[in-house]
C-alpha cells in the first residue's frame, strides 16, 4: 500500500485549492451521446431516460468535486458515500471513466484536475452471505441492507443536508426517493441475468 508523503498531500491540497471549478450549470451542458448510447446498451432504458440519469451524474460529479475543496478549507464538512439511492449514478459514473480520455477531458475542464472514484467503506461488521439475495453470491450487486450497513444514519443525515444546501430539495427527492424506488436491486438483477 502506497501511502502519500506530507509533500504530496501539501501539494495536492494547494492544487485543489487553486482550482477553479466550473458552475453547475457549465458541467450540465456537457454532453456525450456515445455514453448515453453505451447505458442504453447495458440497461433497458431509451435515450431520453439515459441522458437523465447522465445529467444527474454530472450534477453528482460536481458535487463531489465541490465537496474535495470544500472539505480543505471547512473541517465541519461531512463525508459523501454512494448509497444505495445512488447506485444509479454509480452505474452511470463507472460507464463514464471506462470512456477514460473523455472522462479525463471533462474533469479537467470542468474541475481542473482527474476527479478519482473510491468505493463506499466496507461495512463496520461482517455481512453474512446469508443476507446477500439469492443468485447474487459473487455478483457486482450487494443487497440494500449490506450497502446501507456500510454508512450510519448520522452519516447519511450529515450528508442529506450537505446536500440540500448545494443542489436543494427537488434534486434530493429525485436521488434519494424516486431513483431507489424506479432502479432498486430488482432492475440491477435483471440487468446482470441478461448478462449471464
Amino acid at each position: 500500500m502506497y501511502i502519500e508523503t506530507e509533500e504530496e498531500i501539501a501539494s495536492k491540497k494547494e492544487q485543489y485549492l487553486n482550482t477553479k471549478i466550473a458552475t453547475m450549470d457549465e458541467v450540465l451542458a456537457y454532453k456525450n451521446d456515445q455514453l448515453v448510447y453505451e447505458f442504453m446498451d447495458q440497461y433497458d432504458v431509451d435515450f431520453d431516460e439515459a441522458n437523465g440519469i447522465f445529467k444527474e451524474t454530472k450534477r453528482w460529479l460536481w458535487v463531489c468535486a465541490y465537496w474535495q475543496k470544500d472539505s480543505l478549507i471547512n473541517k465541519n464538512v461531512p463525508n459523501l458515500v454512494v448509497t444505495y439511492d445512488l447506485l444509479i449514478l454509480d452505474e452511470m459514473w463507472h460507464i463514464f471513466m471506462l470512456y477514460s480520455q473523455a472522462y479525463t477531458d471533462f474533469c479537467n475542464k470542468y474541475f481542473g484536475y482527474y476527479l478519482h472514484h473510491l468505493p463506499t467503506p466496507p461495512p463496520q461488521n461482517k455481512i453474512k452471505k446469508s443476507k446477500r439475495p439469492r443468485g447474487t453470491e459473487g455478483s457486482p450487486f450487494s443487497s440494500s441492507d449490506e450497502i446501507e450497513n456500510r454508512i450510519t444514519k448520522e452519516t447519511l443525515e450529515e450528508q442529506l443536508h450537505y446536500l440540500y444546501d448545494l443542489i436543494g430539495g427537488d434534486t434530493i427527492k429525485l436521488w434519494y426517493d424516486t431513483f431507489p424506488n424506479k432502479y432498486h436491486l430488482r432492475f440491477f438483477m435483471d440487468e446482470f441475468v441478461k448478462w449471464e
